[in-house]
């Protein structure tokens, strides 16, 4: 101790070093326990997968239509690239309030409209039943979460129970747990919520924008995925944002991302996230700040380490000229 502290420069290095470790832990937890963030590594086939996600605004005019638009773009930049091989898939959702009602009991509901293969990337934990499908017969199948499943049941164990969604009857096919992460459960919030087919939700009402749209494409080169979707949006950049959510709590994006504190703190477009794009991007903003500060915390003892290096090789050669000199003496 005595030692370290007639050498304040080791006393700072040891207590930088502890600063980067620890850093560096949070950096590594901070994108845990978001399985939206995560579906390239659950669709692996014989070619890397990556997950591109766009947000549009609701008054960027993007419905069904659109999808369909930007679905055949991919199947043609795909074929033209020889990658028809590995199959990719799609999902988009558009998010709405609704009245859900079983019996006597009536609640207002957040309605998350969903389309395509949605279950494949938020796989929700499910306390009863399962999901539903755009192969199943009837699209009036509905998945509550727990909060809104107790309100009209005071039960999370009915699937399978009928509910009116808007006065339109539908069935149960399951509740979902709500989100238990930290910043999933925060961006979630309280509200209780009805996921719906994006086919019952435009049967219900005459407008339904869509505002999220999701794609696991291989990645046949760095960047690949990402230029394609880039490609197939025809929206105006205000009216968009496009993430690649494959690799983005790696070091390097991480680091990348602390140029782009601002805008993740402040928005100037008028584009809405979903829930677990609110919590990707408070988790992705506090792993910018960790590996910012393990890469302060590091360059301190990378410095003081070279500086007692080169004085110690500089003090080795000082020392073996004496020596030569000695014997030539």
């Amino acid at each position: 101790m005595r030692a370290a502290l007639r050498r304040p420069g080791l006393w700072l290095a040891a207590v930088s070093a502890a600063v980067c470790a620890v850093s560096a832990l949070l950096w590594s937890l901070a994108g845990r326990g978001l399985p939206d963030q995560t579906a390239a590594q659950r669709w692996q086939q014989q070619v890397p997968f990556s997950q591109v996600s766009v947000f549009f605004s609701t008054d960027a005019g993007m419905d069904q239509a659109g999808v369909l638009a930007m679905r055949g773009q991919i199947d043609k930049v795909l074929a033209q690239a020889d990658l028809t091989g590995p199959a990719w898939t799609d999902a988009w959702s558009a998010e709405g309030a609704c009245t859900a009602s079983a019996g006597t009991n009536s609640r207002p509901a957040r309605a998350i409209c969903t389309g395509g293969d949605f279950f494949t990337f938020h796989p929700l934990s499910m306390a009863s039943g399962w999901y539903y499908t755009e192969k199943e017969l009837s699209d009036a199948l509905v998945v509550l979460d727990e909060p809104l499943a107790w309100q009209l049941f005071g039960s999370a164990d009915v699937a399978g129970m009928a509910v009116r969604i808007d006065g339109w009857p539908c069935t149960v096919a399951g509740v979902a747990e709500t989100p238990r992460q930290a910043d999933e459960s925060a961006a979630y919030g309280g509200e209780g919520t009805v996921y719906m087919s994006y086919s019952l939700a435009a049967r219900l009402w005459r407008d339904v924008p869509v505002t999220c749209y999701e794609a696991l494409l291989p990645e046949a080169v760095g960047g690949f995925a990402l230029q394609t979707i880039t490609g197939a949006v025809t929206v105006p950049e205000e009216q968009r944002q496009i993430a690649r959510n494959t690799g983005r709590f790696s070091l390097v994006q991480s680091l990348a991302g602390l140029g782009q504190l601002p805008l993740q703190v402040q928005r100037t477009d008028r584009v809405c996230f979903p829930y677990w794009e609110n919590a990707a991007r408070a988790a992705q903003t506090r792993a910018s700040l960790f590996a910012g500060l393990a890469a302060a915390g590091a360059l301190w003892p990378c410095l003081y380490g070279g500086f007692r290096a080169i004085r110690g090789s500089a003090a080795g050669l000082r020392r073996l000229k004496k020596t030569i000199l000695r014997k030539r003496g």
